[in-house]
């Protein structure tokens, strides 16, 4: 039986599923520790807390203590609660999800692709060379391994792109509730998602697409003003603090000159998109053609379908690395790349574009100076996003091994010896997953306090000192460098021990008690520690301690 073009470009979704299947085993088995599963971000455990304490005591809090608006990310809480809720506490459930949206990414790339394809072998070709590539170039695998939401709002930010370049082209949905749905899910899932809400509506107002553009708004952005307007009747910020400390806040505090403003628009931006260069090949490859097309359609270029998701992708791009950030372990760009892969994939697949830019580069210059352009670009493409695999992925696989030995050493510590007590820290995370302390939280994403005084401009170790006197806080872990560049100054407590998680990164982590009493006690529990066998971490007590 001869096998159809749609049928080839499924066996190249078994292809690439089976090549993130064997990658993502690889890594895990590497990753592997006598402890269970570790993650490779503090993020995940803060997560996993909130899902903990929502669903056994109905508190959206790191701790059952207070509520707390600690995630950027409500919707994937949300997942992971009812998670909990149905199968039980477990730390497994992050590493699943993360899995299954891997998946659901390429499944919704294959849609994209096929509704692309004129099923000719060429588009064929790079149907199955894009779905490849978003294995080994977006890397799915690390992904996977950091627990987080990120490869399903790759998933759902792909769904849609799509969906919105299909009504701009004149198209329909099979169901505008889902399509509805979609858009709403969006930004609760990540809140810099609301580009793309933003950027839909625009175009088909643009389209005249009136009704469809109110609703995109609409959706977009109703479900984050009731999240905000819920968390402030709960004594919390109207945005996670996760966002004030990371990205808003920042630049609120920043007070830039109209020279450093302006750069924060241009320049700041562009160094951010060099600074992943797969993105930087997709984007500029991206650009590239809808200038092309730009100046032969005008206004028409909102007409064709597959520029428009191209252009989403450009632009997308673009205000992402200007308001957002691009951090460890490539997962803020993972859905961008994901994106880009797609949308110039399924440009390519069409013959009449691909005539277009042919007739332009008509002469025989133009013609060998266009294919030296590809070739460069295509090299590039598979060289970086060939890198960006290896050292996320390795990246992942040595942080599992120091968030086992730093910050899940230091919590089990903490819950054996100060159960439920009075504990100020730095990542969190760990620590509220594996005890339930009363938790203050030196970076301000689990304590509102400390939120308030970083926003009013006036967090320094004198003010966390008071908070620590008023809260009779009994220790307090601390990353002393981070701690002097977050506060202006070193920590103003008393330093018992060190912890030495014998890891490739060296940090200097410091356990410290307000008084001395506290620090004599702290001294003698240090002591009297015996941590499970698995933990590789040292303690290195400190004189007068010893």
């Amino acid at each position: 039986m001869r096998l159809t073009r749609r049928t080839h470009l499924s066996l190249a979704l078994l292809a690439a599923a089976a090549l993130y299947i064997a990658l993502t085993a690889l890594a895990l088995q590497r990753a592997a520790t006598d402890t269970g599963i570790v993650y490779a971000l503090d993020d995940v455990y803060i997560h996993m807390a909130l899902a903990k304490n929502l669903a056994l005591h109905g508190v959206w809090g790191v701790t059952p203590w207070e509520t707390t608006n600690a995630s950027s990310s409500p919707l994937w809480v949300a997942i992971l609660t009812v998670g909990f809720v149905v199968g039980g506490i477990a730390a497994w459930l992050p590493l699943l999800l993360a899995g299954l949206s891997s998946l659901l990414v390429l499944a919704v790339a294959l849609r994209c692709l096929r509704a692309a394809s004129d099923d000719t072998r060429f588009a064929t070709a790079i149907g199955a060379i894009a779905l490849l590539s978003i294995v080994v170039f977006a890397s799915l695998p690390a992904l996977t391994l950091q627990g987080m939401e990120h490869p399903l709002h790759a998933a759902l930010m792909l769904a849609a792109a799509f969906a919105i370049s299909r009504l701009a082209s004149g198209g329909a949905l099979p169901s505008l509730v889902g399509y509805a749905l979609l858009i709403a899910a969006l930004p609760l899932l990540r809140y810099e998602s609301l580009w793309l809400v933003a950027l839909g509506a625009a175009v088909l107002a643009m389209r005249r697409r009136y009704t469809l553009a109110a609703l995109t708004l609409a959706c977009g952005i109703l479900p984050i003003i009731g999240f905000g307007l819920w968390a402030m009747t709960h004594g919390q910020t109207f945005l996670p603090a996760a966002i004030l400390t990371k990205s808003l806040g920042p630049a609120w505090l920043a007070h830039d000159d109209l020279r450093r403003l302006v750069a924060r628009f241009t320049w700041h931006p562009l160094q951010r998109i060099w600074s992943v260069p797969v993105l930087l090949v997709l984007w500029l490859a991206a650009c590239g053609v809808l200038a092309i097309r730009l100046a032969q359609l005008r206004q028409r270029i909102l007409a064709s379908r597959w520029l428009v998701l191209l252009g989403l992708f450009a632009d997308g791009t673009w205000i992402h690395a200007t308001f957002a950030t691009f951090g460890w372990g490539g997962r803020y760009e993972a859905y961008l790349i994901v994106l880009g892969i797609v949308g110039m994939a399924c440009w390519v697949m069409q013959g009449d574009e691909r005539r277009a830019i042919a007739a332009l580069l008509a002469k025989p210059a133009w013609r060998i100076g266009g294919i030296v352009v590809v070739a460069c670009l295509s090299v590039a493409f598979v060289y970086t996003g060939g890198a960006r695999l290896w050292i996320t992925t390795r990246n992942a696989i040595v942080a599992t091994e120091e968030v086992r030995d730093r910050d899940l050493f230091v919590a089990h510590f903490l819950a054996d010896a100060f159960p439920q007590q009075s504990v100020m820290a730095m990542n969190v995370g760990a620590i509220a997953w594996t005890g339930e302390p009363h938790l203050t939280d030196v970076l301000a994403l689990g304590s509102p306090e400390v939120l308030r005084l970083f926003l009013r401009g006036q967090l320094d170790p004198a003010s966390l000192d008071r908070i620590a006197a008023a809260r009779e806080v009994k220790v307090a872990t601390i990353f002393d460098a981070w701690f002097a560049e977050w506060t202006g100054g070193p920590a103003p407590w008393i330093a018992v021990a060190e912890i030495d998680p014998q890891a490739q990164r060296k940090l200097n982590y410091t356990l410290y008690a307000r008084t001395d009493a506290d620090a004599r006690v702290l001294a003698e529990r240090l002591k009297a520690y015996r941590p499970q066998p698995q933990f590789r971490s040292t303690i290195r007590l400190l004189p007068p301690f010893q």
